[in-house]
């Protein structure tokens, strides 16, 4: 409740670093996303972002500690924050992260993936193999609840990655957007056709930047 009461991003940082410790993952989930929020709605300057930066490293001990008992919404939430703060995890935090998301990754909502995988390619880091094809896999069994917006994400997001899915994702994930692209904004299907080029088997997934903001 106190972090939902914070209004600035100072105040939360100050939060962060006198109770991190006592935070359990959906905590810290909580507090950074809504760092991540504040922090975009007013860009921090060169000295707000090194106290971010100082917040979201000691949350990221945490993180690590707790790592068991992260839930697919917690884990969606830190993956975004990460991404949107700007602040990659360090290596001992991502692998933790990597591997508890494949644990978990059959529990995790149509919302949840689209974010994780959103995360990975906004951070320009391409998920481990095992992790990246388990994600795909659970995009494939549960496409049909895919919003349209989530489904550009993972579109963007696959095509970020810089590699040609298996025919069988490839086509699953074709099949979809040819129902949801006449109902699209004109800069999502600028983003779907980019994706599309990239992701097409024979293509080697080269050429042009997409931006997803």
């Amino acid at each position: 409740e106190e972090i939902h009461d914070v209004e600035t991003v100072e105040d939360l940082i100050k939060l962060c670093l006198k109770s991190g410790k006592q935070f359990d993952t959906s905590d810290i989930a909580v507090a950074m996303h809504k760092m991540a929020k504040l922090a975009t709605a007013n860009p921090p300057n060169a000295s707000s972002q090194e106290w971010i930066k100082m917040a979201v490293a000691s949350l990221g001990v945490y993180i690590k500690k707790h790592i068991k008992k992260a839930n697919p919404r917690s884990l969606a939430m830190i993956v975004w924050s990460y991404a949107k703060l700007g602040e990659a995890p360090s290596a001992d935090v991502q692998n933790a992260l990597d591997v508890r998301i494949f644990n978990v990754a059959p529990l995790f909502e149509p919302q949840g993936i689209s974010m994780v995988l959103w995360s990975f390619a906004r951070l320009e880091r391409t998920p481990p193999p095992r992790l990246l094809q388990t994600l795909e896999q659970q995009v494939v069994e549960s496409l049909d609840r895919f919003n349209s917006q989530g489904l550009v994400n993972v579109l963007w997001a696959l095509g970020t990655f810089k590699y040609t899915p298996p025919p069988h994702i490839y086509e699953a994930l074709l099949s979809k957007i040819e129902h949801v692209l006449p109902h699209l904004k004109l800069p999502d299907v600028s983003l779907v056709l980019w994706s599309l080029v990239r992701l097409t088997p024979g293509s080697g997934g080269g050429g042009g930047g997409g931006e997803r903001g």
